[in-house]
């Protein structure tokens, strides 16, 4: 899986893509209850330091797809890549 981390649609799946965009009208302005979830690779600058920089950046690739399946899994959505991390969050809508 080749993803371009710098377009959003590119690591977010079509279905949620659509039910966001379906959605942007009614909930522009909408207050919402989110969770904040940040993740990282645990140890990535030990290990990045005894690694050639292929293999960093393979590692390190397949760090962000698996993080980036696990979030889409639950219908997150990625907010943020980080160095060697990911901020996503999780919502519902907020019923007044």
């Amino acid at each position: 899986m080749v993803i371009d981390y710098t377009q959003p649609l590119s690591y977010t799946p079509r279905h949620l893509a659509d039910k966001i965009l379906a959605a942007r009208t009614t909930i522009e302005g909408e207050r919402k209850q989110v969770t904040v979830l940040f993740a990282d690779v645990k140890g990535f600058t030990p290990i990045s330091e005894k690694l050639d920089p292929e293999d960093v950046q393979t590692l390190i690739s397949e760090c962000l797809v698996f993080f980036t399946e696990e979030i889409h899994r639950y219908e997150g959505a990625i907010a943020q890549f980080l160095g060697d991390g990911v901020m996503a969050l999780f919502g519902r809508s907020h019923s007044p």
